[in-house]
Formats: C-alpha cells, sequence, structure tokens
C-alpha cells in the first residue's frame, strides 16, 4: 500500500513538473519588442511620433500605433520595413543602421520613392 502511495506521488509531481515547464516555455516564447522613436522629415516639414514603432526581431515584424504593422528584412546593414496592415499597404521604410543603432533612409509608396526621409531612434 506505502509503495503505491509513493508511486502515485511521483507520477502527480511529475506532472505537476511538466506542467510548470510548460507554462514557463510559454512565457519566454513571447517576443519582446525594441521600441524606437519614428521621425519623419520632409524639405519644409517634420514630425516625431510619441508612439512607439514597436520593433520584434524574432519575429522580424513591427507595429507602429497598433493599426499599422508589417514584416521587415535585414540585409548587413540595411533594413527593409514593408507594411502589410494599415492604411498605405505598400508602404516601404527602407534605410540602413549608423552609428547608435539608428536606423534612417527614405520612404517609399508602391515602390516608388517620396521626399520623405525617416530615423528610427532606439528609446
Amino acid at each position: 500500500m506505502k509503495v503505491r502511495r509513493i508511486l502515485i506521488a511521483m507520477s502527480a509531481c511529475g506532472v505537476m513538473s511538466a506542467a510548470l515547464g510548460a507554462g514557463s516555455a510559454e512565457a519566454k516564447k513571447s517576443p519582446k519588442p525594441k521600441d524606437y522613436t519614428y521621425c519623419v522629415k520632409s524639405p519644409t516639414e517634420s514630425e516625431c511620433f510619441t508612439a512607439p514603432f514597436e520593433v520584434f526581431h524574432k519575429t522580424s515584424t513591427w507595429i507602429f500605433e497598433e493599426s499599422t504593422s508589417g514584416t521587415y528584412t535585414v540585409s548587413g546593414n540595411r533594413y527593409d520595413f514593408r507594411e502589410t496592415h494599415g492604411s498605405g499597404s505598400n508602404d516601404e521604410l527602407i534605410g540602413t543602421k549608423g552609428k547608435h543603432g539608428v536606423i534612417s533612409g527614405t520612404l517609399y509608396e508602391n515602390g516608388t520613392p517620396t521626399e520623405f526621409t525617416f530615423t528610427l531612434t532606439k528609446r
């Protein structure tokens, strides 16, 4: 009888540790964003937005103001942020990473460069 109780207790401990292990593994999987300050500049005006430009490195995705999001690719120090959800679903930010982690470049609409330049600065 005592052996049976020990086996039941051991199997219960095994189930509990497996459940706890799965829970902590799930917590580790949620992506953490790196927040950037997004600034746009044209020949006549410039603006920096207060909302963070959130970049998720593990999933190669980004979100801005919860209504605009997309994917991005990196090749060396060249970054290409493509919009997949939002007002201008064909917009892109193409730039290079420079000193202090600042990414700067040009805004493209439907594959055509615009007069707007941008910077993404780590917060």
